[in-house]
């Protein structure tokens, strides 16, 4: 009798109402099965009170007991889990392509995966055409937020799906850097000049670095130009009149000397 292939039958084993309690659907089965280390087919059996082999009695009193090894429930990654994270990836990253670099998949076998989660009735797949936000307004955004999530949330799309979107326009860290900085001078030269509106003149080195509200510009200028001078120049800004108070020093530091 031991040598029969599947000598017991669970019709009214307990085996068959544990399994009954944690198996409610074919997803469930599927989940079930992955991480339990059986086929579906096998589960399909016990639950159709069909015939099962000692070890397989075993093996799933084991894991319904607790004295299962690791390996048989807590490392693996059940199906559904996995068919569940490529799903997620997709309606994140919004091409196959993209979901395939992440997890090292072909663009094939993503379309597989999320055509058999929809099969079984995890999710509902539907294939659409990737959201191609023009190049234009990607940077033109970047010139306005000056960050990628800020462009991202401009654009209701995740910062894996921007990153991709900057590789198919041939976006460069370079470009966005040149951007940062040109708006950045932009900035300077407002402030400089709402400065000199309210100066009445161009404002010399020496007021630049004395004036508390204006030293963070002169500061923000070296950065960006290397020098006053070299802003001054690029910006065809004549040097400044000496005011009367700096003109009398000078003399007084050439008579010292």
């Amino acid at each position: 009798m031991s040598s029969l292939p599947y000598p017991f039958r669970v019709e009214s084993h307990p085996l068959l109402s544990r399994l009954k309690r944690l198996i409610g659907s074919h997803v469930d089965l599927i989940n079930v099965a992955s991480r339990w280390g059986v086929a579906p087919a096998t589960l399909r059996r016990i639950l159709a009170g069909g015939p099962i082999s000692r070890f397989i009695r075993r093996k799933i009193g084991s894991v319904l007991e607790g004295h299962a090894a690791p390996s048989l429930f807590n490392r693996r990654q059940s199906s559904v889990e996995r068919l569940l994270e490529v799903h997620r990836l997709y309606t994140e990253l919004r091409t196959l392509q993209a979901v395939g670099d992440q997890v090292g998949l072909t663009r094939e076998r993503v379309r597989q995966l999320l055509v058999k989660g929809t099969q079984i009735g995890l999710f509902d797949y539907k294939p659409t055409a990737a959201v191609l936000i023009p190049r234009e307004r990607l940077l033109e955004d970047y010139r306005r937020c000056l960050s990628l999530q800020g462009v991202a949330q401009a654009n209701r799309v995740s910062i894996s799906h921007l990153n991709w979107l900057l590789r198919q326009h041939q976006i460069t860290d370079a470009n966005l850097k040149e951007i940062r900085i040109g708006e950045k001078k932009i900035s300077c030269l407002e402030r400089y000049g709402a400065l000199v509106c309210r100066l009445g003149h161009h404002p010399t080195t020496t007021e630049m670095q004395r004036i508390e509200s204006v030293r963070s510009l002169s500061i923000q200028i070296r950065k960006l130009w290397g020098s006053i001078d070299h802003f001054r120049g690029e910006q065809g800004i004549p040097p400044p009149r000496r005011r009367a108070g700096q003109i009398g020093r000078d003399r007084l530091r050439d008579l010292i000397v």
